[in-house]
């Protein structure tokens, strides 16, 4: 089959996910089929339209998709099991989050199974292991992570370890920094966090974090 034909199968799956809460079992042989494609852009494909899963058979998909060779294909199958409520998939993303070799992988593994943990109650062994990460991983993308997750968690210290990532060297880096305080904006630390992105802004000279920046500066106003 070619791509082009590919691409529109995968097209119409996705379109037809307002229509219906699940997923036929005609389109889920597709995603099945097209998860072992060679080509690595159709695998992360597959993998994004199941963040709609709500079959097993699309959460086992996922599953096996975090073990795929290419670290991108990894990263959106991590991204999409946040949705998981099952036990046995908080444990396979908590083994990529301290196993997996790209950085990249780690931090989404990281923030999916920390809400999978929400749902299953399991906030006292997710922050312990968090801890641990913290200690052993050099990786910016993932500590900032980490930080978010922790404070989640009711760690409220960490917020100032994630402000501080806002000057951290990679503009991507800074980027996921807002993005994240973002997530954890409410009344009580919108003030932190506004001081601290608009010193931000006084120096930053990337793009596309000013966009992000002045997007949540734009939420805090209507608070």
């Amino acid at each position: 089959m070619q791509e082009s034909e590919i691409e529109q199968i995968l097209n119409r799956i996705d379109e037809n996910i307002i229509n219906s809460d699940q997923f036929s079992n005609e389109e889920l042989k597709w995603l099945e089929d097209f998860s072992i494609h060679k080509e690595e852009a159709i695998r992360a494909r597959v993998a994004v339209i199941l963040a709609s899963f709500t079959e097993k058979t699309g959460e086992n998909i996922l599953i096996n998709l975090t073990r795929d060779k290419d670290f991108l294909v990894r990263v959106e199958a991590c991204d999409s099991l946040s949705h998981s409520e099952s036990l046995s998939t908080y444990k396979i993303l908590k083994r990529v989050a301290s196993q997996d070799k790209n950085g990249m992988v780690r931090g989404y593994a990281i923030s999916s199974f920390s809400e999978i943990s929400k749902t299953l109650n399991r906030n006292i062994e997710t922050s312990r292991f968090m801890m641990q990460r913290l200690e052993k991983e050099k990786v910016i993308f993932v500590r900032i992570n980490i930080y978010k997750v922790l404070y989640d968690m009711g760690e409220r210290q960490y917020l100032r370890c994630l402000l501080r990532s806002i000057n951290t060297k990679v503009y991507r880096n800074r980027c996921a920094v807002v993005n994240l305080l973002a997530e954890l904006l409410d009344n009580s630390n919108k003030q932190e966090i506004k001081n601290a992105i608009e010193e931000r802004k006084n120096i930053e000279k990337t793009r596309a974090v000013n966009s992000t920046i002045n997007d949540l500066l734009n939420r805090i106003t209507e608070m």
